[in-house]
């Protein structure tokens, strides 16, 4: 009999040691999508189903399942393992200086009521009676504070400049908001927004727009069943969608407790391309994310509450701050 064969596998080797002592070079190590997930602590990469599994053609001289031909074909795995490789990169070869928070829509007036009389939500019972309402724009703005927070007393040895769309002023350290009434209640134009972005340095600068989502236009009723958090980018390959693709990846790192939804993959990265306004009017690099649909019940609440806005503002604060350059304590 043949000798046993040794089934042992060899240690898996450490990602996180990868990424602190081989730098950039270890990230093309591991552009092969197969060696992806036998990396620990690596993350799954999304890729849609038919390159995953390869595509093997019928045609007469294919020698694989990446043939050069139809569906799954040798140049679309490259280009989705190309999308994989920059997006692991993004934290090398990304350095964020400044971030614009837009936290859309409008808030609430001194008595309480929406601003706006639109962006709300109120959940209906079988006999017509509201037992749960919602407002996306209040919501935004309790997302906000607590992320403008985060970016400016979560990490000392990161530098990142914290500037308000809405309100146009900087944050800082000395004069953080306190809470979401210290925001701009208004609902100032899109082409404000995008104007006072638009006045800063393109590189190293992120408008971050921050929105929960809605499947109909409709203020009230039972509910509707889709869930999920998106991010979305102008149309093209630019920059936004390295920005767009690691706030991704944090959002299901951490996770924040609402499901991710799988994107669109058109041009090979995960964001879902839109020409939204405050997306195509922004000069630099623009990022929309509608985290949570507030018609959804189960979103829906979990927008609402103080836990559900401080996960929502740490995935957002740690997925930034990761692409902050390093300085000395401020």
């Amino acid at each position: 009999m043949g000798r046993a064969r040794n089934r042992q596998q060899p240690p898996r080797p450490d990602f996180q040691d990868l990424r602190r002592h081989q730098g950039a070079p270890g990230y093309w190590a591991l552009a092969g999508t197969k060696a992806l997930p036998n990396v620990a602590g690596a993350q799954r990469l999304q890729f849609p189903r038919g390159v995953r599994r390869g595509h093997r053609c019928r045609h007469r001289g294919s020698k694989g399942p990446w043939c050069g031909q139809g569906a799954g074909g040798l140049q679309l795995a490259l280009h989705y393992a190309r999308a994989a490789v920059l997006s692991l990169l993004v934290e090398v070869l990304v350095e964020l200086d400044a971030v614009v928070i837009d936290y859309g829509h409008g808030g609430v007036d001194e008595h309480g009521d929406p601003v706006d009389k639109h962006k709300q939500y109120h959940f209906e019972n079988d006999d017509g009676d509201v037992y749960f309402s919602i407002y996306e724009g209040l919501v935004n703005r309790e997302v906000a504070w607590r992320l403008i927070r985060l970016l400016l007393f979560m990490d000392p040895s990161k530098h990142i400049e914290v500037y308000d769309a809405v309100a146009r002023k900087k944050w800082t350290r000395e004069y953080p908001p306190s809470s979401a009434a210290d925001l701009e209640q208004r609902n100032v134009s899109l082409q404000t927004r995008t104007d006072y972005s638009n006045a800063f340095p393109t590189k190293g600068t992120l408008f971050l727009s921050l929105h929960s989502n809605a499947m109909t236009t409709d203020w009230s009723g039972p509910g509707q069943p889709i869930q999920g958090v998106a991010f979305f980018t102008s149309p093209g390959q630019t920059l936004s969608d390295k920005y767009a693709t690691h706030i991704d990846e944090v959002f299901r790192r951490i996770p924040v407790g609402l499901k991710v939804r799988r994107g669109e993959w058109t041009d090979g990265d995960v964001d879902i391309e839109r020409d939204f306004w405050v997306l195509k009017k922004t000069r630099g690099a623009a990022v929309l994310g509608e985290v949570g649909f507030y018609d959804n019940l189960e979103d829906a609440r979990f927008l609402a509450s103080a836990e559900g806005q401080s996960r929502i503002a740490f995935c957002y604060a740690t997925a930034l701050l990761e692409l902050a350059r390093a300085t000395a304590p401020r």
